[in-house]
């Protein structure tokens, strides 16, 4: 039941080097053993294997989901993409494991699925798919590899310690029981201490003529004292070592010399020419201007200014690279190099593993008949001791050289060293060559001589040099144009350079390493034990050299909780909290400019809800105001944005009936300049044809309205003294206000000028909290937790959104019931309000039906839809949805509020964070504990102007008409 694709290459058709050749498609499904009665005498009731399915829906409508597994181009082993992939593929290996290893990975099926389930590693709750495979491993495997169930066990037991911190991720089971209830008996079944016994008695097995059990059948001590509660010394080494008993084997010296890879890179760059990216001795004039003369120009803008200069004239003082031979010679080196560098990686894996699964070919005398060799063979070849594959090689380069002593006990110290060395050579190689095949695709098909010398260009000295002053500069943000290996290279040289035991290593956001996730939000109810339950789980990753994966919001949610949680009086879980955050975290920033960026904050909502004051004069001056910009916008009476082109709509023919004319206005020093006129416009219009909310201005004089004017438009002078000469009731002061705060304090305008969908929006996900606007992190991309602080924006941002969106039929069916279940005198009024903005986009059959309140009905199917079609848009429509429903509803306010921003997420005990990012723009607005790392190498200083002059030599601009 699976698939093997193959690629092929074809002529013109590029790739990437680390892309596999070799693809294996496996259905998803439930992993399963087909057995049969055996007939073998005594044993005839016993049962044998005869083959592993997996099971699948036989219906011919159902949907089949496949697992992609691809064969890793250079060591050979399949790769998973996700955790449930990866726990079928250790079911289907467990399942067709015998007790012999296969010759390629060199370890049984058991070994492998021991290695994946370390790979699945997770402190989340697992899926119930998940758990079913996990099972699946737990139960095909037991008599295989006893460590293998433990380490099933462990994986549970880990996945299951913080599930108070998913109660609400229906994915993991937080909100249904079907995330804790799959197919099986693993509850019953994991916790059997039978399991522990069989593995401790297996462990300690010492008959094997004085060996020790095979290291890849061992659980990690971690791994012992989670599963089982105990730790263990290390293995002591055979009884032969400690007497003696043997002869050391002395190994020559690697045929490859350690400075193969930098002779091969010279040669490669002798096909590379370096000139002077300006000709002349000066470098071009700088491109950008201040704003106006030298003296006008701001401290600031000053230094801004001379920053850019200095990466300009470093830019430039690079010398720029290009080929100094013919593309089809370069090709022709490049793949000579391949093919050289692919035959001497092929003999130096030839050599180390021969090295590891060597003896010596002579005994002591006290061994005389070879009797330790012999059974150091047979043992191997039963799987009785390790052997060695190529990702066992990896693995090895991260340990000390004595750890080879695992694969070869004969070794003698001298060749345990010349054996690392040997690996860090064959590893430089292994990179070399996929840099090769990277250059060898680039030097074909189109624009290749551009992309020959660009591909896979020399980075890794900046990369060196970033990675290197993140290391042993505390508090530094490093800065790296994208695509130069920030998340793929630097962040796992951090990780393992500073992930040893001692810290933990947060990524604000491999290599075999355990990943965790602490996902947090407010409506997490925290108690001592589940505190408890998270610090074991962080020190379990300190003392596995794991990663922590925490987001922004995660991080301030917590910090927040704590704070909430002391004004509550809850000292010990604060304490519990005190001692989670004293742990010592290495913090390392992925895009610190947007982790750290000054505007952002979290706020936390203190104390008890309450209603909006003057809520509902609020929101009828907000819209009565957004009726009036889209009157003027369609009637052409706002010269003021029509002749400078300062604003973009939809004029009313090309919209739906009655709906906002879409204005949103174009920022900059041009609008700031003609906002005042813009205002005076609106607001005259306004109350020279009120409309009905605001009718009580027809019965105030000329010199009052005067006044209005004043209050409504000018900032400098305190509302009071304008209220004070008007006498208002207090709903008209309440309207007058909020009109005022809408244009004088410029609150519409910064509403106009943000773009819907991408600045904000509503949430219409499942998921979604509430109804009202949010804040959006990118193109209909919602933030999930995120809310306006501000009532008037969050007001105003609501009704454009909906102005922009339309209502859903589900809303609209809402609103249209509320209407009817008003009085006759009320669906009267609101309904020919609805009719007033739409009729002349109705047909005359169409209208006929639906001119009148009274032949409306709800129940009706073909109705509602055609209401839907008219009205759904209708900006009347939408503000009798908004303030009957909506804010009805959902916008009541708090009388305190707490908030966290960057400055708490640069802070640290040990005072250790670092980070790195493709831009620097912000780096003068940095909290105190970082700072930007002034890097010296001229290619990371020329960081900013490398983007402007790419960004000039662009010759082609297209410039958006604008609607009138």
């Amino acid at each position: 039941q699976y698939l093997v694709l193959e690629r092929i290459h074809q002529e013109g058709h590029t790739f990437q080097a680390q892309q596999s050749n070799v693809m294996i498609i496996v259905p998803d499904g439930f992993v399963a053993q087909a057995k049969r009665k055996t007939d073998y005498g005594v044993h005839s009731n016993a049962e044998e294997m005869v083959g592993v399915s997996v099971a699948v829906s036989e219906a011919t409508d159902a949907s089949l989901k496949v697992h992609r597994y691809e064969v890793h181009p250079m060591f050979g082993h399949l790769v998973a993409s996700s955790i449930l992939s990866r726990l079928q593929l250790a079911a289907l290996y467990s399942a067709i494991s015998s007790l012999l290893p296969e010759p390629r990975s060199r370890m049984t099926g058991a070994q492998v699925a021991m290695r994946l389930i370390r790979w699945s590693s997770t402190n989340r709750p697992l899926t119930a798919q998940e758990k079913s495979h996990l099972e699946s491993v737990a139960r095909f495997g037991v008599h295989l590899a006893p460590g293998l169930h433990l380490l099933c066990l462990e994986l549970e037991k880990s996945s299951s310690s913080q599930k108070h911190l998913h109660e609400n991720d229906k994915r993991h089971g937080g909100s249904t029981n079907s995330g804790s209830q799959s197919s099986g008996s693993q509850p019953s079944s994991v916790e059997d201490p039978k399991f522990a016994s069989l593995y401790l008695q297996q462990s300690q097995l010492s008959n094997y003529g004085g060996w020790c059990q095979n290291s890849k059948m061992l659980l990690q001590p971690a791994e012992k004292a989670a599963a089982m509660g105990i730790s263990t010394s290390k293995q002591a080494p055979p009884h032969w070592i400690r007497k003696g008993e043997h002869r050391q084997l002395e190994l020559p010296a690697c045929s490859i010399p350690p400075d193969m890879v930098k002779k091969v890179e010279e040669d490669l760059l002798a096909l590379v020419a370096s000139q002077p990216r300006s000709s002349g001795h000066q470098s071009p004039p700088y491109p950008l201007r201040g704003r106006g003369e030298q003296d006008e120009a701001t401290t600031l803008e000053v230094d801004m200014h001379n920053e850019l200069k200095e990466s300009w004239e470093a830019y430039h003082s690079s010398p720029e690279v290009s080929l100094s031979q013919h593309i089809e010679v370069v090709g022709e080196r490049i793949s000579t190099s391949q093919v050289h560098v692919t035959q001497k990686r092929q003999e130096i894996e030839q050599y180390l593993l021969q090295g590891l699964h060597g003896v010596p070919e002579l005994q002591s005398t006290r061994d005389g008949n070879g009797s330790i060799r012999r059974s150091f063979r047979m043992l191997r070849t039963a799987d009785g001791a390790a052997a060695a594959g190529l990702l066992d090689l990896v693995e090895a380069a991260l340990h000390a050289p004595e750890h080879l002593l695992t694969y070869n006990p004969f070794l003698a110290e001298k060749s345990c060293l010349v054996l690392h060395q040997a690996i860090f050579t064959w590893l430089q190689l292994c990179v070399l060559e996929d840099r090769l095949k990277a250059l060898e695709n680039a030097s074909e098909g189109p624009n290749r001589r551009r992309r020959s010398h660009q591909a896979n260009h020399s980075t890794n000295f900046c990369t060196y040099a970033v990675a290197k002053r993140l290391i042993h500069e505390r508090g530094a943000i490093a800065q790296l144009n994208m695509g130069e290996g920030k998340t793929r290279v630097i962040l796992p040289m951090l990780v393992l350079h500073l992930a040893k035991g001692k810290h933990l290593v947060s990524r604000l956001c491999v290599l075999g390493r355990k990943v965790f996730v602490q996902p947090f939000n407010r409506d997490v109810q925290l108690t001592v034990s589940d505190v408890e339950a998270m610090t074991a789980s962080l020190l379990l990753c300190q003392r596995t050299g794991g990663i922590v994966i925490v987001a922004r919001e995660h991080r301030l949610s917590l910090q927040l909780k704590a704070i909430d949680l002391r004004a509550k009086g809850d000292t010990q879980v604060c304490s519990a909290l005190d001692a989670l955050a004293d742990l010592p975290y290495i913090d390392i920033l992925d895009e610190s400019d947007e982790l750290l960026h000054h505007r952002y904050q979290l706020i936390y909502a203190v104390g008890a809800r309450s209603a909006l004051p003057a809520r509902q004069q609020r929101a009828e001056i907000i819209q009565c105001c957004l009726h009036a910009v889209s009157h003027q916008m369609d009637s052409s009476l706002c010269t003021v944005l029509s002749e400078l082109n300062l604003g973009v709509w939809i004029s009313e023919p090309h919209r739906p009936p009655g709906s906002f004319c879409h204005l949103r206005l174009v920022s900059g020093k041009a609008l700031e300049e003609v906002a005042a006129k813009w205002h005076c416009q609106l607001a005259t219009a306004l109350m020279e044809d009120p409309k009905y909310e605001l009718s009580w201005i027809c019965g105030f004089d000329r010199e009052k309205k005067a006044t209005m004017l004043d209050c409504i438009l000018c900032d400098s002078t305190d509302a009071s003294e304008f209220l004070g000469k008007l006498q208002l009731l207090d709903y008209q002061k309440d309207q007058l206000l909020a009109l005022r705060g809408l244009l004088a304090r410029n609150v519409l305008r910064h509403c106009l000028e943000k773009r819907h969908l991408v600045d904000f929006g509503v949430n219409r996900s499942p998921s979604a909290r509430k109804r009202l606007g949010v804040p959006y992190r990118a193109a209909n991309t919602p933030s999930e937790r995120s809310e306006y602080a501000q009532p008037d924006v969050a007001l105003t941002f609501t009704t454009l959104a909906y102005y922009y969106n339309g209502l859903s039929r589900e809303e609209f069916h809402d609103a249209l019931r509320h209407l009817l279940r008003m009085g006759k005198s009320c669906q009267r009024e609101y309904y020919k309000a609805w009719l007033k903005l739409s009729h002349s986009r109705i047909p005359p059959g169409d209208l006929e039906r639906i001119n009148n309140v009274a032949k409306l009905d709800d129940s009706n199917p073909q109705q509602v839809e055609m209401l839907f079609k008219y009205y759904s848009h209708n900006m009347a429509c939408v503000d009798f949805w908004l303030n009957f429903i909506v804010f009805k509803e959902e916008t009541q306010q708090y009388p305190q509020r707490v908030a966290h921003h960057s400055w708490h997420m640069a802070d640290n005990p040990l005072n250790h964070t670092v980070g790195f990012s493709g831009t620097n723009d912000n780096h003068r607005l940095l909290p105190l504990q970082v700072h930007q790392a002034q890097m010296e190498e001229t290619s990371l200083k020329a960081t900013n102007c490398k983007m402007l002059s790419l960004i000039l030599e662009n010759k082609r601009y297209l410039s958006l008409p604008m609607s009138g």
